[in-house]
């Protein structure tokens, strides 16, 4: 007898069993309808210690739990305040004599007129009809490979002496032209 046993728990034969559980388990999961039809995730939680457990619906709790159901997703919330900064821009990393310099679907009291490119890698920022306090610019498209820094400051000096603010994109050192997102307060 034990013999027979042994001849028939061979490794096709367990791996055969085992395949078909998982399978069984798959199309079980696949039936189950988490979240529901209405997008709500049904679950039951431990009236003691609080524990949770998702399930495909309230009615399959259990003596010592209670049905709690959420959304997968919530309602839209409202859209938020405007912004704190007097000027924003997306200023594209054009060479000196390019063209369109500050992006205008991502500016705000920022335009090309505003801002010149007068090296490499060194943008000023004038005309601006309030007096900047601070500045903040970061990197528009970070290059697989390539170690951007940014500097930024009011009442710069060098190329923008004058001018009431400058940013200045890095790699390793020396100046590029890089795209980059500006904010002025």
């Amino acid at each position: 007898m034990l013999t027979r046993v042994r001849t028939q728990l061979g490794y096709a034969n367990v791996m055969a069993t085992l395949a078909a559980c998982a399978a069984i388990g798959a199309a079980a999961l696949a039936a189950g309808a988490i979240p529901g039809g209405d997008g709500s995730i049904a679950g039951c939680y431990t009236k003691r210690g609080g524990r949770l457990r998702v399930v495909e619906a309230g009615s399959d709790c259990r003596k010592n739990e209670r049905p709690i159901t959420w959304a997968q997703q919530g309602p839209r919330g409202e859209t938020g305040d405007t912004g704190t900064a007097l000027a924003y821009a997306r200023v594209n990393g054009t060479a000196p004599t390019g063209g369109d310099t500050v992006d205008g679907a991502y500016a705000r009291n920022v335009a090309d007129v505003n801002v010149t490119h007068p090296a490499a890698g060194k943008w000023c920022f004038d005309g601006l009809s309030f007096a900047p306090k601070n500045i903040v610019a970061t990197v528009d498209v970070v290059q697989a490979g390539v170690t951007e820094v940014i500097q930024a400051g009011i009442a710069p000096g060098g190329a923008c002496v004058g001018k009431q603010a400058m940013v200045e994109v890095l790699s390793a050192g020396t100046p590029i032209d890089s795209g980059f997102f500006v904010q002025i307060n």
